[in-house]
């Protein structure tokens, strides 16, 4: 069930505050976070102002766009989130 994922990616816009970029890492670590409930899914993910949202998801590709494009994300970006069980290597 999607409901309003949110994980800041980005810095904000914080007028006379230091504020400091989060590392390569940190943004990894966030975006795993944000697809954590979607093992084994394809995810249909918008970015605006530095922060990520996941706004369609479902067994397909087809699917996760459909359920995007009804909230009026029609360029989101598709992408499978791997079972857990399987290890990846680059």
């Amino acid at each position: 069930m999607l409901e309003g994922v949110i994980i800041s990616l980005g810095v904000p816009k914080n007028k006379g505050l230091k504020t400091i970029m989060p590392t390569r890492i940190d943004k990894e670590e966030a975006f795993a976070d944000l697809v954590r409930d979607y093992e084994d899914q394809w995810v249909a993910v918008i970015e605006d102002d530095g922060v990520q949202f996941v706004v369609g998801n479902g067994p397909t590709a087809v699917e996760a766009a459909k359920q995007a494009t009804k909230r009026g994300h029609s360029q989101a970006r598709l992408f499978k989130v791997p079972s857990f069980s399987v290890r990846l290597v680059y």
